[in-house]
């Protein structure tokens, strides 16, 4: 869709009465109308879709607009959150003397963290054989498919989906029970 263009078609009648009669441009036609010296004093709001006429205390209140709207992004992008506890000397802490980031999830990553330590137990109770196939399967970077990992090893696609089948029923015993005692103490 092309940019469309509104001018007055009758500036004096504008300022005098109010009323305004619009005449719509293409960006040509725009552009050869700002050649005209009528048009010196002119102002003209630019949107996205659209550029519009308007007086001038319209045109310095939204330039105005635009303008700190840009100043507070630009802002907004230079700004740390910190805690000012880290600045205190005497270690004491006064709960009003923390500026909160919002942007990280302390209690989230603290039962990601107890959750990843509780999961290398587990893991540490297979066999080095079968910590290969989960960690292959499931926990590198970029995971094998069965077939992958029983050419890798040399077997068929059925015993690696069924010695698979066996570790993720061993480890959800493991993992659950755990889990299930937390959940019911809660």
């Amino acid at each position: 869709m092309s940019k469309t263009y509104w001018v007055w078609k009758d500036p004096e009648k504008v300022r005098m009465q109010g009323e305004i009669e619009w005449i719509q441009m293409n960006k040509q036609q725009f552009n050869e109308f700002l050649q005209l010296p009528e048009t010196v004093n002119r102002f003209f709001i630019d949107f996205t879709d659209y550029k519009i006429e308007a007086s001038e205390a319209e045109f310095v209140r939204w330039r105005s607009e635009k303008n700190h709207t840009r100043y507070i992004q630009k802002q907004s992008k230079r700004y740390t959150t910190f805690s000012y506890h880290g600045l205190e000397e005497n270690g004491g802490c006064i709960g009003e003397e923390f500026a909160v980031d919002e942007a990280t999830d302390v209690e989230g990553d603290a039962i990601n963290t107890v959750a990843i330590d509780h999961l290398k137990k587990v893991l540490s109770q297979l066999s080095d054989e079968d910590q290969e196939l989960i960690y292959s399967l499931y926990l590198q970077k970029n995971p094998l498919t069965e077939r992958d990992y029983a050419d890798k090893v040399g077997l068929s696609c059925g015993s690696i989906n069924k010695k698979k089948t066996l570790l993720l029923g061993i480890l959800k015993n493991l993992l659950g029970s755990k889990a299930l005692k937390k959940s019911a103490s809660r």
